[in-house]
């Protein structure tokens, strides 16, 4: 973070609360600014209900798996919009190969990247968690996509963004469902 500031960089800092952050919003907030964020916005994580990609079917859930740890609810909890997270809901219409997809993260002369908590680099957070959710047919290997293993450089080159890449604007076999209902063209 302070490398990509200090070099111009306009960072963001979207600080998903959960259970063992809950009491730390304001120490986060004012890190924020110590370290020169352009914007800081607390939110609670819409995660506490898992959806079916495939049905739609939303259950509640009370913690995550994260590897050898559990993300907890917060003990207190805005309620929030889940439909968002489930895909029939995002337009009325199939999923379509050669529909034409505008990446919201690299359109516009704009590029990002959001790196999870445990350094998966991917385009946005709609990919979802890259070991469950469908991303996950096109990694061969993690540390690949991973900060802590593999330079940022080398990740945005790889066969991942590459994958990604082919399946937005080629409709190829690697066009990801989330990449359709999130940033397919309307009309």
């Amino acid at each position: 973070m302070k490398s990509f500031i200090t070099n111009g960089g306009e960072a963001g800092w979207k600080y998903i609360i959960f259970k063992h952050n809950q009491h730390q919003i304001e120490e986060a907030k004012q890190m924020s600014k110590d370290l020169g964020f352009k914007q800081f916005g607390a939110s609670y994580s819409d995660r506490w209900k898992s959806s079916n990609w495939i049905t739609g079917e939303l259950m509640d859930v009370d913690r995550w798996s994260a590897g050898d740890y559990y993300l907890e609810k917060p003990d207190t909890q805005e309620d929030k919009s889940y439909s968002h997270r489930t895909v029939g809901l995002y337009h009325e219409e199939e999923f379509n190969m050669q529909k034409k997809i505008v990446c919201q993260m690299a359109s516009n002369s704009t590029f990002e990247v959001y790196i999870r908590a445990n350094g998966d680099v991917q385009p946005c957070c709609m990919l979802g968690d890259l070991d469950v959710h469908e991303a996950k047919n096109l990694i061969s290997d993690h540390k690949e996509i991973n900060i802590n293993y593999t330079n940022l450089v080398e990740i945005l080159n790889g066969g991942f963004f590459k994958k990604l890449d082919n399946g937005i604007n080629n409709g190829s076999k690697d066009r990801l469902k989330n990449c359709f209902y999130t940033c397919s063209v309307k009309g």
